[in-house]
């Protein structure tokens, strides 16, 4: 069974300061907001939803928040390749109906693109998958598309770690090869810097963990995000998204009584001029 989503209303208002008197070079971000859509999934179903950005916009990262971990898997996080939106994928393994809140970041930006990369996962493999920006542009955020199937997981999502491009690592737990996609957003804007916090899920806890923009010396704007664990076999996520001007949260879940995970929550800010 295959279900589609609907469109929430906004639900963060216009976020940009005007950038009136400012040089070309730092004109180029000039309005930001966040829209939401849900998409709901019957019982062990599949569905998906593109959340669109008004005509001025379009989406520079995305995100979402699931009524489970690990039960829902969210197999598409990613630019929509046909609309200025965010599209997400999942599938309902449970017998009960669970829903996925999916985020679009929509902005006013010139030089705006995506590009992918697809690889081929062997069994037992984790690879970081990384697809770089184009040149003269930088990234803003990410997502990924993996084959929709249990222990078939995604460890990490996040900004790469050299470079202006996203990184994704899967970890294939099953008995054949797998496929996944990194999709990097792209533009020109001006001042990009990654931020990251790292922290212990001890087991059977759960917590919020943000990364947060500088506001000194001058105020940095959240515009992308994204997580890194050590779960493997086990989705730990279940909320990774903008969660203020300032701020990207990832709530992660160690549904486990003995072991211990390493997390990351990485935001990617601009420079707002003043």
């Amino acid at each position: 069974m295959h279900t589609t989503g609907r469109l929430a209303v906004v639900v963060a208002a216009a976020i940009l300061v005007s950038v009136a008197g400012a040089g070309a070079a730092e004109a180029d971000l000039r309005a930001m907001e966040t829209r939401r859509g849900t998409l709901t999934l019957a019982p062990s179903a599949s569905g998906t939803i593109t959340v669109n950005c008004q005509s001025w916009g379009v989406a520079i990262s995305g995100g979402f928040s699931a009524s489970t971990v690990n039960d829902v898997i969210i197999d598409a996080s990613r630019p929509s390749t046909n609309s200025n939106g965010w599209f997400l994928s999942a599938l309902n393994t449970l017998g009960t109906t669970q829903t996925v809140d999916v985020f679009a970041v929509c902005a006013s930006i010139d030089g705006r693109t995506f590009v992918s990369r697809t690889a081929s996962v062997a069994p037992g493999a984790n690879p970081d998958v990384t697809q770089a920006c184009p040149t003269g542009t930088s990234n803003t955020g990410g997502g990924y598309r993996i084959d929709p199937v249990p222990r078939f997981t995604v460890m990490s999502s996040r900004p790469a770690t050299t470079g202006q491009g996203w990184s994704v690592m899967p970890y294939n737990a099953t008995t054949v090869s797998r496929s996944v996609t990194t999709y990097a957003v792209c533009a020109v804007f001006p001042g990009r810097q990654v931020v990251s916090r790292s922290a212990i899920l001890e087991p059977g806890t759960s917590v919020n963990l943000a990364a947060t923009c500088s506001s000194t010396p001058t105020f940095n704007l959240a515009v992308g995000g994204g997580w890194a664990h050590g779960g493997a076999t086990r989705w730990l996520v279940d909320r990774s998204t903008i969660s203020s001007l300032s701020d990207w949260t990832t709530h992660y879940v160690n549904t486990t009584l003995t072991v211990r995970y390493g997390i990351t929550t990485y935001v990617v800010c601009a420079t707002v001029p003043t």
